[in-house]
Order: C-alpha cells, then sequence, then structure tokens
C-alpha cells in the first residue's frame, strides 16, 4: 500500500523506526540507597509521560508539511 505524505505524520514515522514507542526512557540503574539515585526516576517518570504527550503532539505534523517547508525553503533561498 502506498501512502501519500498527507497521510504520514511524523509519530507514524518515528514508530516504524524506532523499537520502543516512549521517546524518554527511565535509567533503572540508579543507586537506590542514594537520596538521589533512588528517588530521580519516580519523579522524572511523571515529567517523561507529560514530555511524551507534548512530543506526540507536535509529532501529528505530517510528511506534507515537512516537504512544504523545505520546498518554501528552498524557494527563499
Amino acid at each position: 500500500m502506498i501512502m501519500r505524505p498527507e497521510e504520514i505524520s511524523l509519530t507514524s514515522i518515528y514508530k516504524a523506526v524506532e523499537k520502543a514507542s516512549a521517546i524518554f526512557h527511565s535509567d533503572k540503574n540508579t543507586a537506590p540507597n542514594c537520596l538521589i539515585g533512588g528517588n530521580i526516576q519516580k519523579v522524572l517518570d511523571q515529567t517523561y509521560i507529560y514530555l511524551q504527550q507534548s512530543v506526540e503532539n507536535e509529532m501529528k505534523t505530517f510528511l506534507s508539511d515537512i516537504i512544504a517547508g523545505i520546498l518554501q525553503e528552498s524557494a527563499n533561498g
């Protein structure tokens, strides 16, 4: 099936190329007995969820928009 650029979002490209859908990953190899190492991932997990949603929202841009931007820049250049 051939898709047109208007049908291909940056999200779909990312998910086709990357093994994991999560853009941000927690490091589970921190020192559990350390104040920071033992707690930072729990705190960052909430931040990563927010950032993931924000990035995915921005990635709803379609390939056709990127192509149009390239063509516009080329015409200006």
